[in-house]
């Protein structure tokens, strides 16, 4: 339209402010957008200038004093999301800001946020003079203001009058049908109020209060403000109409509630005759709060009316108070806790137990309050899930991120970190929003039984593996990660671990007694004794049986020292017990295979005379080995060294090569040496063997002379009468070899340089014997092309000689499971069984028939001592 002048010229439009830089982009706010400028420095900096480089050709930062971009090419993601829902329930009035680390992305522009979201109010609409007549005018304006929330715009209805001055009701509501208001010619300023406050005649409610939006009406007039204080008065009286009313509502939903709970009590009672009085269980706190007070009451800076999910409808009815109370997770009183314990777990209560799960524990008032805060034992996770469920280390500052932001209203939190002694790798952490009041507790681990899954897990992995506690616990100090004490684990160990161990070591040792019983109940076995420590003062020998046929260990016999006389007798008592449990099983031992012990010899001879006893070849090779290297050491002695290693391969011959283990044989066999080593391989005097069965092309070597004193010294130690009788009962099938491995393997879970309990170290030999009976049949391995794996090794007592051995598949821990199972379920059913379990039982001390001085007299007589008396 033109001007008076005569100009064709449009007038200048008053719209200005920054625009998108982008290319192909203007927008500004007043096309809906929120304007954000580039960083000033850093990576964030350079991100955008790549992307503005994209769609603008040429684009150089150095040359702009500032860069704009709009929220089209952002995510709603890249915002803050604090600030956005600020800004949505009205609770900031500067649009949202970018996160220091977003970068635009999106080339075409497009809002993430709804098209009004940015918009800058209006200028307020004014009707024009109404007639003096009676009329009906109704004016609707939708203009989206600061602070308003996405998808509600704010409704300005405007009611005409005589007069120039003009009553605005701003009612921010879900697109609400205008309702017509009536004026007369003589309405006055009261009339024109009056006439405002009555122009809705549906009845108001949460959803539809009007809320007074932040900096809105800046420039209004006097009597315009003393209009909507007015206003703002009845929105109140309004309110607390309807909060009576859903309290009323709410009463009446609660003790509905209670007597369907109080039915299912009953129910479940009925069902459950082991269940246990609440009063003599549950210990209410004492800082309690009505129901009333559970529900906060709707107010205007809170910006309730709207919800704080993104993406999820407003719903347009009422909104249940019960929603809220859920969300305010705050403390009941007495008469509610009683009622609802069983159903909302045992949040404000403690349960009182007789016992602590940890022996250092020493209680406060303020522990005794949250030690057991917060669990119900029918919401427990199942016992064999927390083992397989993965567990991760996490740092606290990262914890405590999560907890930061308020799920209700997105408002910050402050957190607690509740971690008292007796929670140990458990923690709890508490969270309470400064803007809503709402409490959130969190605890990092379920609970099983009476104790946290972390601690009774961690103290089962160590006592499983083998470990020493005292190390593994060391680690994680030095790692400053949170665990359990010493006597923590003592503590479970004792309770729990070792009753398990006990429990399934029994079951295993039943199904292998019912195999051997299955395949007729005959046993060929080996047995040998391992002693604690080095040397001959040992205080605890363990004694294994070992089904040579299968190579598992069927039975571990510990025998403490102040049981016998001295700890040589140790063995022949540990292979008495397991005779008479084996005989007690009905299992008949045909064949067993030991060290040339001369006590356990003589046992067997006198009481199981059907018993074929043999001796392993190695004990007797290692002795003969051991005289022949002494005497190569002396002088004109040294060729017998030259013939140690032939001598040795032929005793383990003489015995291997006898198939029906004929002991004549074996002899004959072995004192064909002496003319062997003449060079005479004929014409030996035993007729059970004449002659050697080498070819006659023998290679050459040094031979001996008879008369020399080497010979003569050879055959004192080669042709001994006990050695013979001995070689006479060489095992020429089995030998203890394994059995010998077994107790390598035991060096793993009860090392000779540490010092362990009698219950102690039983349960760590049964650990052992369970893991070798899973491991003793491996397979050898392979490469992937199927090529069988073969290492070359150089032991030491073959003096520089090689062994090829074979590479075994690695070692599996399936028990592992088992025993965790077995530990699961003993500590949900609070089962301690340790009392009934006669393997458990201790031993007395060494000390124990010594008498024991007092203490501070002993103390006194040592100071008093000449050579300990102070100068």
């Amino acid at each position: 339209m033109a001007e008076e002048g005569g100009s064709d010229k449009k007038p200048k439009s008053t719209k200005g402010g920054c625009r998108c830089v982008l290319g192909g982009c203007s927008n500004t706010i007043y096309d809906g957008f929120s304007i954000h400028e580039m960083p000033k420095t850093g990576t964030t900096r350079s991100g955008w200038i790549r992307f503005i480089q994209c769609t603008l050709v040429g684009f150089k930062a150095n040359e702009r004093k500032r860069v704009h971009v709009c929220s089209g090419h952002f995510d709603r993601e890249q915002y803050d999301q604090s600030q956005l829902r600020q800004y949505r329930l009205r609770l900031r009035k500067l649009p949202p800001k970018l996160l220091p680390s977003a970068i635009p992305h999106i080339k075409k522009a497009l809002q993430p946020f709804p098209p009004d979201w940015f918009i800058r109010p209006e200028t307020e609409v004014f009707a024009p003079s109404a007639p003096t007549s009676t009329v009906t005018t109704t004016i609707t304006t939708t203009s989206a203001r600061i602070g308003s929330p996405p998808g509600f715009p704010c409704s300005t209805t405007t009611t005409p009058s005589r007069s120039t001055t003009v009553m605005t009701a701003t009612t921010c509501m879900p697109m609400i049908t205008p309702i017509p208001i009536h004026t007369t010619p003589h309405s006055s300023r009261k009339r024109n109020a009056r006439s405002v406050m009555t122009a809705t005649p549906e009845p108001m409610s949460i959803d539809n209060v009007p809320i007074p939006l932040i900096g809105e009406h800046d420039d209004d007039t006097g009597s315009e403000k003393r209009k909507r204080r007015r206003s703002g008065y009845l929105r109140q009286q309004e309110v607390r109409r309807i909060e009576e009313e859903f309290k009323k509502k709410e009463e009446e939903k609660r003790a509905e509630e209670m007597a369907r709970r109080e039915r299912e009590n009953n129910k479940a009672i009925q069902s459950a005759p082991m269940m246990v009085s609440r009063k003599s269980q549950v210990k209410v706190k004492k800082k309690t709060k009505t129901c009333g007070l559970q529900v906060r009451p709707f107010g205007y800076n809170k910006g309730l009316q709207t919800d704080i999910t993104y993406g999820t409808a407003r719903p347009t009815g009422s909104i249940e108070l019960q929603h809220v109370a859920t969300q305010t997770d705050k403390e009941p009183t007495q008469e509610v806790v009683e009622e609802e314990a069983d159903d909302e777990g045992d949040d404000g209560i403690e349960i009182v137990d007789d016992e602590r799960l940890d022996p250092s524990y020493k209680p406060n008032e303020d522990e005794e309050d949250i030690a057991d805060e917060g669990y119900d034992e029918d919401m427990q996770p199942y016992a064999g899930d927390l083992q397989e469920e993965k567990k991760y280390i996490v740092f606290e500052s990262e914890l405590v991120k999560l907890f930061k932001q308020c799920k209700s209203c997105g408002m910050d939190c402050d957190v607690q970190k509740v971690h008292p002694q007796s929670f140990g790798s458990q923690l709890k952490i508490v969270a309470e929003c400064r803007e809503c009041t709402d409490k959130y507790e969190w605890y990092t681990q379920p609970k099983v039984g009476d104790f946290h899954a972390g601690n009774i897990l961690l103290s089962a992995s160590i006592l499983f593996a083998g470990a020493s506690p005292a190390k593994v616990l060391k680690v994680f100090r030095h790692f400053n990660l949170q665990g359990i004490s010493n006597n923590t684990f003592i503590e479970h160990q004792t309770q729990y671990l070792q009753p398990a161990i006990i429990r399934v070591w029994d079951r295993q040792q039943s199904y292998m007694y019912g195999k051997i019983k299955e395949e007729g109940g005959q046993l060929n076995a080996g047995g040998d004794m391992r002693a604690d420590t080095p040397g001959h003062s040992a205080k605890y020998g363990s004694y294994t049986f070992m089904d040579m046929d299968t190579s598992k260990v069927i039975d571990v016999q510990l025998v403490q020292s102040t049981e016998v006389k001295n700890s040589n007798a140790m063995e022949l008592e540990g292979l008495r017990r397991g005779m008479d449990k084996l005989n007690a099983a009905d299992i008949e031992v045909q064949t067993l295979i030991t060290d040339r012990h001369m006590s356990v010899a003589k046992w067997i001879r006198e009481t199981y005379p059907d018993i074929d006893h043999r001796y392993d070849i190695w004990h007797i090779a290692k002795g003969i080995k051991k005289k022949i290297k002494a005497l190569a050491k002396t002088s004109d002695c040294q060729l017998a060294g030259d013939w140690k290693r032939s001598i040795i391969n032929h005793v383990y011959w003489c015995a291997t090569s006898t198939e029906d283990g004929d002991g004549d044989v074996i002899v004959a066999k072995y004192k064909s040496l002496m003319n062997h080593i003449r060079n005479i391989h004929t014409g030996h005097d035993d007729e059970h063997y004449p002659s050697c069965e080498h070819p006659a092309n023998y290679p050459d070597r040094e031979w001996m002379t008879a008369g020399t004193k080497v010979y003569e010294k050879l055959s004192e130690i080669i042709l001994r009468t006990r050695l013979l009788k001995d070689i006479s009962k060489m095992s020429h099938k089995d030998q203890t070899s394994k059995v010998e491995a077994f107790h390598s393997v035991l060096l793993h879970w009860c090392p000779k340089m540490l010092a362990y309990s009698y219950p102690g170290i039983k349960c760590r030999l049964y650990l052992a014997a369970i893991h070798w009976n899973e491991n003793s049949n491996r397979k050898q391995a392979t490469r992937k092309d199927g090529t069988p794996i073969i290492k070359i090794t150089f032991p030491r007592p073959k003096e520089g000689c090689y062994t090829v051995n074979k590479v075994l598949t690695a070692c599996t821990y399936n028990y592992v499971d088992t025993l965790m199972s077995e530990v699961l379920t003993l500590v949900s059913g609070r089962k301690k069984i340790r009392a009934e379990l006669v393997e458990l039982q201790p031993k007395p001390a060494l000390c124990a028939a010594y008498e024991h001085p007092d203490k501070a007299e002993a103390i006194r007589k040592h100071k008093e001592h000449q050579r300990f008396a102070q100068k």
